[in-house]
C-alpha cells in the first residue's frame, strides 16, 4: 500500500513538470487555469512555488524506504503546499469561471492526502 503513495508523489511531481511546459509552450492555454490579472503579476510565482513540491516530493520519495517520518513530514508538506492554491483556484471558479483549475487542484489535493495516509501507516 505504501508503494501507491509513493508512486502517486512521482507521478504528480512529473505532472506538475509536465502541466508548467504546457504552460510556457502554448501561452494561450494559460486562459484557460489562471484569470487574467494572475497571468500578468504571479505566474512566476506560482511556478516557483510547484517546483519546491516537486522537490518535497522527490524528498518523500527518496526517504521513504530508509527514513520514513521523513517521508511523512516532506509529503505533509506538499499537502500543506497545495492546499492555499487549492484555496485560490476555488475562489477564481467562484468569480472567473475557472472550474477547471479548481477541480483539478482539489483531486491533487485530495490524492495527496490519501498518497500521504498510505506512506503514514508504515510508519
Amino acid at each position: 500500500m505504501k508503494a501507491y503513495g509513493l508512486i502517486y508523489l512521482v507521478l504528480q511531481a512529473a505532472a506538475i513538470l509536465l502541466w508548467w511546459l504546457g504552460l510556457f509552450l502554448y501561452p494561450d492555454m494559460r486562459a484557460q487555469f489562471f484569470p487574467q490579472h494572475a497571468i500578468q503579476g504571479g505566474l512566476i510565482g506560482w511556478f516557483a512555488a510547484d517546483l519546491v513540491l516537486v522537490i518535497l516530493s522527490i524528498l518523500a520519495v527518496g526517504f521513504a524506504r530508509a527514513k520514513p517520518r521523513v517521508a511523512v513530514v516532506a509529503g505533509t508538506a506538499v499537502f500543506g503546499g497545495l492546499t492555499s492554491p487549492t484555496v485560490q483556484c476555488v475562489i477564481w471558479a467562484i468569480n472567473d469561471g475557472l472550474l477547471l483549475s479548481a477541480v483539478l487542484m482539489f483531486l491533487a489535493l485530495a490524492g495527496t492526502a490519501i498518497a500521504i495516509l498510505t506512506i503514514a501507516k508504515r510508519v
